[in-house]
């Protein structure tokens, strides 16, 4: 179903149930948004993660969509949270999801300026995934990434060394952060053949090396787990992963050599479905 039609059917809903108990016709929706924030002071370029809380609340008028934010973010390891929330940021609909920009805000206590809030909402199945972005202080780049993605991915291509390459669509690739520092990335529906059936691996307890809008990790051999075991048959060789973009994009390519054949493994992905 597309996405235009799931935003009918909720926003309708909701309107009904508003229309019934008030005088007003706008439609809310709230979400609660437990995320690790990257965060990148851009004077030194260094970066962290450190948890983040946000509350989302989008009203839905006759005139205007808009979205509310209220968030809290620790732009310094040792700091106290910043929380802030936004006044009413407009919305537009661009076909696909719900996007936002040049919300400002003060912190709470009013030692913090929070400017160019941006990003994109998308609703699907009455659950919202965003992508937020903002400035604190004119100098910390925060990206508030979600702290157990799910990237869709649209083809992981494997190229057997001298051979054509092999592409396969039914994959995911998930990441489950444990803290700020360490995670499981698990490829859902792994398929690196047409004869090798699909199965879910885990490259567990790694550490995540965080950037600027994400984190990154890198290791020269690792094995993944099949149900918790080890899966020495199908060890990674050059593995690189990254999620970049507002916590939005993963890409990761690494090298898995079975039957005697290095086979070239790439795959990219996004945390927005695709739209059918």
């Amino acid at each position: 179903m597309k996405l235009q039609k799931l935003l009918t059917y909720t926003i309708a809903a909701l309107a009904i149930a508003s229309c019934s108990d008030s005088d007003t016709p706008d439609a809310d929706i709230y979400a609660n948004y437990s995320c690790y924030n990257a965060v990148t002071n851009r004077s030194t370029e260094e970066s962290i993660l450190s948890a983040g809380n946000y509350r989302i609340q989008t009203t839905f008028g006759n005139e205007d969509n808009t979205l509310t934010l209220s968030g809290s973010v620790i732009i310094k390891t040792g700091d106290d949270p910043i929380h802030f929330t936004t006044d009413p940021i407009t919305m537009k609909f661009d076909g696909n999801a719900y996007t936002f920009s040049n919300g400002v805000a003060t912190s709470d206590n009013g030692k913090h300026t929070i400017t160019d809030l941006s990003g994109k909402l998308m609703l699907v199945n009455n659950i919202i995934i965003p992508r937020i972005t903002y400035t604190v202080d004119d100098t910390y780049h925060v990206a508030a990434t979600s702290n157990s993605p799910i990237f869709y991915c649209p083809a992981t291509t494997t190229t057997p060394q001298g051979q054509d390459p092999y592409a396969y669509t039914g994959s995911l690739v998930t990441v489950k952060f444990a803290d700020s520092k360490t995670a499981d990335i698990t490829i859902v529906n792994a398929k690196f053949s047409e004869a090798m059936p699909a199965m879910t691996m885990t490259v567990p307890n790694v550490t995540l090396t965080p950037i600027e809008g994400g984190y990154e990790f890198t290791t020269d051999r690792i094995v993944p787990e099949l149900n918790g075991t080890p899966f020495e048959q199908y060890a990674f060789t050059n593995f690189n992963f990254r999620v970049d973009t507002d916590g939005t994009v993963m890409r990761c390519n690494f090298v898995c050599t079975f039957k005697g054949i290095p086979h070239q493994i790439a795959t990219y992905g996004s945390t927005f479905p695709p739209i059918e």
